[in-house]
């Protein structure tokens, strides 16, 4: 007797796997359109490693925010700014050049975002006045 609940228990269970997978006919997912890639010389499945990198610094404290144009800030003043923005907000000022390819775009993207998010919109604009200020006051 004990055999035979057995076996109808897992004839059972059986038959429920194979109908949750069954769908109705005309209830067919449409494919979505083919993206394009917008991670210049990332792959998928680097840009992904990427954001999860990103958001586990973040998670730990760790903020680090690229800034490109090599014409944007002086040397001094970008180390001076760097310095401000480390033991103003924790984040790491990274100034590249316009051509500089050595990061992560979907990092620095992810990144970017996050520390919008944390620290507000102008964080960086904020950050740069005040700065230049002290920056210009012990001239």
């Amino acid at each position: 007797m004990k055999i035979a609940v057995y076996i109808m228990a897992g004839l059972l269970a059986v038959s429920a796997a194979c109908c949750a997978g069954k769908k109705k006919k005309g209830t067919a997912v449409t494919p979505e359109p083919a993206r394009t890639a917008v991670w210049d010389d990332e792959s998928r499945d680097q840009c992904l490693r990427a954001i999860r990198r990103a958001r586990t610094d973040a998670r730990n404290g760790y903020y680090r925010m690229y800034v490109f144009g090599p014409d944007r800030y002086d040397e001094k003043f970008a180390r001076f700014l760097g310095e401000y923005l480390k033991t103003r907000h924790g984040i790491d000022l990274v100034v590249f050049g316009s051509g500089n390819r050595e990061r992560s775009k979907c990092y620095s993207n992810e990144m970017d975002k996050i520390i919008l998010n944390t620290f507000g919109p102008d964080v960086l604009a904020g950050a740069e006045q005040e700065a230049r200020e002290l920056f210009n006051s012990r001239k």
